[in-house]
């Protein structure tokens, strides 16, 4: 009894197959050494239909350990600051003044 059963789990088990369950949209880029894995972040269009692309980005080449993880960063973070104005544009140089109408 033991003979055959034998020869069904060695039946079985090499008739087992590994199989692709699913796939990440990413990119794998292999520079200088260092392996950086980019996967997107897609995220719902905001107003006027502009949305940021935002990625997770890995990195094995030394990147200092932040809020998401060891090697992880967040990329495509927009961001909107105020400038002081400018000579060309506003005929004068001046700092940023934090005022309801500044740019």
């Amino acid at each position: 009894m033991s003979r055959l059963s034998m020869l069904f789990l060695s039946v079985f088990a090499f008739s087992i197959q590994a199989v692709e369950v699913g796939t990440l949209p990413g990119e794998l880029v292999v520079q200088s050494g260092t392996a950086q894995y980019q996967l997107p972040i897609s995220v719902p269009k905001g107003r006027g239909g502009n949305s940021p692309q935002l990625s997770l980005v890995y990195s094995s080449g030394g990147t200092p350990s932040g809020v998401i993880g060891s090697g992880f960063s967040l990329t495509g973070m927009p961001t909107i600051s105020r400038c002081g104005s400018q000579q060309t544009i506003d005929s004068q140089v001046r700092a940023v003044q934090y005022r309801r109408f500044s740019r």
